[in-house]
């Protein structure tokens, strides 16, 4: 990471930003953006802000503004400056020669974060693609502050790619890089629709980064009918905690059992070369038959958060897909909070409070199109008994001579299998 290049006085920045009509609450933003630099270490001294019709094309911020910053910068030891808006590559170089400090955009902070997160081959390859694009126009820009750096924020992670490489070999490197993705989305595109075939409804897992997807995940694979801690994904108190998306079978007593995917934190503002990056990774959502979306009832930014996540699932296509809200943290909270969203539940997942009336709620959605059947299932069928017992409801059961007689809610699915078997 480039504050480490240079040791402890790096970790030492400044936060800009301008108010400008797109954002609501420039404190929010600024929050966010303070977030993602403290998960890397790095401590932020002070934050300004400034308020203009039209863009500086040398320096973003007004000329008042960039000499205001510069006192400010040599008075307190100041040695890196993050921009939440985008720069050009015109005003890195300007703003760096003006100021003899490293100056980063949130969407350089996010990929060092996405970098130093990126676990499997997919997410390795997402990330560093996304890197090459960015940096792709801003060689010329960019390769002051390399050099200043001797490492650089952005430019972390598997397959590093030099600034000081040709421009085509950087191209032919990103072709070669989404030829291997393409074939790892297929492979999953392929896993996904055999899914689909299947008997299993999924549950897709969405929401505001650190609102508690991954423990809501955890917490309902405790409560399996046959619990496997081998299955639980990694939670951090962090954004970005994981890129993958992690799907698991979810089998409760007396009830069918069903695909829960965990899929990554959405973050206001996503910068836009992110988008298609993790366009693939977000297919998921639209395969789901339910999306939970995950949500902290504590945040201060509770409105802001609800909608950073519908615009993501409007950008994915998942928009028309029947959504459960899910408000977590709530043992945080005191007294109300209007959210003005349905159906909903409340709950603390560190405290298991409501989850009953979590699960109550998923399967009301997921399997109200199952019937309620009597079955007449011989004994030599036993192998049929077992996907009754793995895949079904059984809400009353009985034995004779010559059979099971069994009461069960069965899906759609299980209704064509068992149709010879149905009384």
């Amino acid at each position: 990471m480039l504050y480490l290049a240079r040791g402890d006085t790096l970790k030492r920045a400044l936060l800009v930003a301008l108010t400008e009509p797109y954002i609501q609450d420039v404190q929010y933003v600024l929050d966010e953006l303070e977030a993602l630099a403290m998960t890397l270490d790095i401590h932020i001294i002070e934050r300004f802000t400034q308020s203009v019709t039209v863009r500086n094309a040398r320096t973003l911020i007004g000329e008042g503004k960039t000499e205001e910053i510069k006192a400010y910068i040599e008075a307190h030891e100041i040695t890196m400056v993050i921009f939440f808006q985008e720069l050009s590559n015109t005003q890195i170089r300007n703003l760096e020669d003006l100021w003899d400090v490293v100056v980063l955009d949130r969407t350089l902070l996010i990929f060092e974060l996405l970098a130093s997160r990126a676990q499997t081959k997919e997410a390795k390859l997402l990330v560093s693609i996304a890197q090459l694009e960015y940096l792709l126009p801003r060689l010329s820009a960019l390769s002051v502050s390399f050099d200043r750096q001797q490492g650089g924020i952005g430019l972390r992670g598997p397959g590093e790619t030099k600034l000081e490489r040709s421009r085509r070999k950087i191209e032919a490197t990103i072709q070669n890089r989404k030829n291997d993705l393409k074939a790892m989305v297929e492979v999953r595109a392929r896993n996904r629709q055999q899914r689909r075939q299947g008997p299993l409804k999924n549950v897709a897992l969405v929401g505001y980064t650190n609102a508690g997807k991954s423990t809501l995940l955890n917490r309902l694979l405790a409560l399996n009918e046959w619990p496997d801690d081998s299955k639980q994904v990694l939670v951090k108190d962090q954004v970005f905690s994981t890129l993958e998306t992690q799907t698991r079978r979810i089998k409760h007593a007396n009830q069918p059992p069903f695909t829960l995917t965990d899929t990554i934190g959405f973050v206001s503002h996503l910068p836009k070369t992110l988008h298609q990056a993790f366009a693939s990774t977000l297919e998921e959502l639209k395969e789901a038959d339910l999306i939970v979306v995950v949500l902290d009832l504590s945040s201060s930014y509770i409105q802001e958060h609800i909608e950073a996540t519908n615009t993501m699932l409007k950008l994915v296509g998942a928009e028309a897909i029947e959504r459960l809200y899910v408000f977590n943290k709530l043992d945080l909270v005191e007294g109300s909070v209007y959210h003005g969203q349905t159906p909903s539940v409340h709950v603390s997942l560190t405290e298991d409070l409501q989850l009953d009336r979590l699960l109550e709620a998923i399967h009301e959605r997921l399997f109200y199109d199952c019937v309620s059947s009597r079955v007449h299932l011989p004994y030599e069928h036993e192998e049929l008994y077992y996907t009754l017992k793995t895949q079904a409801h059984i809400l009353e059961e009985s034995t004779t001579d010559t059979q099971r007689e069994l009461l069960v809610k069965l899906s759609p699915y299980l209704q064509r299998l068992f149709k010879d078997y149905i009384q």
